[in-house]
């Protein structure tokens, strides 16, 4: 596992752990300072991209936390994450298989939100249906 994968599965894991321990909700910004109490972070983990000027580790955080809001196991409103109860099962499931299965939840959005449509304003049908096919799923 690349050394980003190990960080963003300590990451996102840590992050839904911390809006456990907290009730299940928490400002966003307090999400991070426990997290970086809690994630032990090196000196690539804590530098700033050269283009953005972001921090590396919350950057990361917050890009695959994604997943995990189209997943169902957060909620992110006006600055506060919640923990769902799906998200709190997930925790069950380990730091690598959280993940993977917030991607996998991201994915399915992703198709059941794709719009495709043809050069008039159609819908493209038979290029969605491949769209699906391609992500190994189906529309049931």
């Amino acid at each position: 596992m690349s050394k980003s994968s190990q960080l963003k599965t300590k990451l996102v894991y840590a992050a839904l752990k911390v809006l456990k321990t907290h009730g299940g909700e928490l400002p966003g910004k307090e999400v991070l300072k426990e997290v970086e109490k809690q994630v032990k972070l090196d000196e690539w983990a804590k530098s700033r991209y050269e283009k953005t000027g972001y921090i590396r580790w919350q950057t990361i955080l917050h890009f695959h936390t994604i997943g995990c809001t189209k997943a169902g196991f957060l909620i992110k409103k006006k600055g506060v994450w919640y923990l769902t109860p799906e998200g709190e099962k997930a925790l069950e499931l380990g730091e690598v298989e959280l993940l993977k299965t917030a991607s996998e939840g991201y994915k399915q959005w992703k198709i059941k939100n794709a719009v495709l449509t043809t050069s008039d304003g159609e819908l493209d049908k038979k290029n969605l249906e491949n769209n699906i096919e391609s992500e190994g799923m189906t529309l049931d």
